[in-house]
């Protein structure tokens, strides 16, 4: 992982504590990634299905617990989170240096696991999005009001 995305995680890390958080139920954060290499969709509005399988995939090996709250049990099951991916409208083609700003969204039951999260969201530069695999550089992570 990069020094920024290492940087991005250190900060978002102390503001979102979950001993900063007190009594809120919600944190909000806006994660920026930038595309290293152009990206192919399969179709328009399936940039969130990426998002989510990379993420899945990265929880999977950072941390079992994390990966087992975001993701297994019954799909029925209500989630502690949920990602809003960047609006990127009909395109199906991206190119290299498009910067990619998501909002995730994590309930209070999660934020045991936001270290996890965090470095889940730089390991989309190792993982890639996409066939191509596209590294997707993390370069900031907000805090936003819940």
């Amino acid at each position: 992982m990069g020094s920024i995305a290492a940087s991005c995680i250190a900060s978002a890390s102390a503001l979102a504590a979950p001993e900063a958080l007190g009594t809120l139920r919600w944190v909000h954060l806006e994660v920026s990634h930038q595309l290293l290499a152009p990206l192919s969709l399969e179709a328009p509005f399936t940039l969130g299905a990426l998002y989510r399988s990379v993420f899945g995939l990265a929880l999977s090996r950072r941390s079992e617990a994390a990966f087992e709250l975001f993701f297994g049990g019954n799909d029925e099951a209500p989630r502690p989170w949920w990602w809003w991916p960047a609006e990127v409208g009909m395109s199906t083609r991206l190119p290299t240096g498009a910067m990619l700003v998501s909002r995730l969204t994590l309930q209070d039951s999660a934020w045991a696991h936001l270290d996890a999260c965090l470095a889940g969201l730089g390991d989309f530069f190792t993982h890639g999005l996409g066939r191509e695999r596209a590294p997707a550089l993390l370069t900031q992570v907000r805090v936003i009001a819940p």
